[in-house]
């Protein structure tokens, strides 16, 4: 028995050090961001520090003498790059964007919503799923329907929680983008629309003032992916000057948003 157990703890160990070795190799070659720098999904030699800032961002809330946060705005890169606290100036409002990040992600970092307490949380996210799930690298972990059920999920979740949720739909890209086709794209918004309007849950359909017949317009966006300055002023607007759909936000003067 003794010999036995000492053959267990050797392997362990021999299989850690070699995990380790083959770990660093890959990582010192440049494996990994090489493969997720040619899916056009992420750049990973930024993706440590994106999470470093988010998790800055998350445990703020924590030591604020704040009870928590008016509005997160929570998604991926598309969010990440909102300077929010001015964008929606004269609120409490949290950045809980994260480049690269999937529905999936997103399940996992919900605790992080929670501590922060919010009102209302802006929901973008799907676009890194189809990506991923028209790359064939993960097949149908990440098609349409299973990005659909994840944002139920996530839904759900919040409102488990008491946490208003505005859904806002997946931003198009360009022409050019055609590593995340816009018709699935547009496939996932439809069945978020007809979700939220049967659950009587609030949208927000960003496209109709960026997109032009489902595609993103090039005016506002820096590569085809990603909002420039005209593109966020534009989101800011139908948040806080939506004329179809009110979030909440108009009890202050509107002037006050927009400085």
């Amino acid at each position: 028995m003794a010999k036995k157990n000492f053959w267990i703890k050797f392997l362990v160990i021999t299989n850690v050090i070699t995990i380790c070795c083959f770990g660093y190799i890959a990582i010192h070659d440049k494996v990994p961001q090489r493969f997720l720098n040619k899916l056009g999904i992420i750049k990973f030699e930024t993706q440590v520090k994106r999470y470093v800032n988010y998790r800055i961002e998350a445990l703020h809330s924590l030591g604020s003498d704040k009870e928590g946060f008016e509005i997160i705005m929570l998604g991926d890169s598309i969010t990440e790059g909102g300077n929010w606290e001015q964008l929606l100036k004269g609120y409490n409002v949290a950045n809980y964007g994260i480049g690269g990040d999937t529905t999936t992600g997103i399940l996992y970092r919900l605790s992080d919503v929670y501590m922060a307490h919010p009102q209302k949380v802006f929901l973008m996210i799907g676009t890194n799923d189809i990506g991923l799930h028209h790359s064939r690298i993960y097949d149908d972990n990440n098609n349409v329907k299973t990005v659909f059920e994840n944002y139920k999920k996530i839904i759900d979740a919040l409102h488990g929680k008491e946490i208003e949720v505005i859904v806002q739909s997946t931003l198009n890209v360009t022409e050019k983008r055609t590593e995340r086709p816009n018709n699935e794209i547009n496939t996932l918004n439809q069945l978020l629309q007809e979700y939220c309007l049967k659950e009587n849950i609030k949208y927000l359909d960003i496209n109709s003032v960026l997109s032009n017949n489902g595609v993103l317009q090039g005016q506002y966006t820096s590569d085809g992916l990603h909002l420039n300055k005209k593109g966020y002023d534009c989101w800011r607007t139908l948040i806080v000057n939506n004329p179809h759909q009110r979030w909440g936000l108009e009890r202050r003067p509107l002037k006050e948003a927009l400085l």
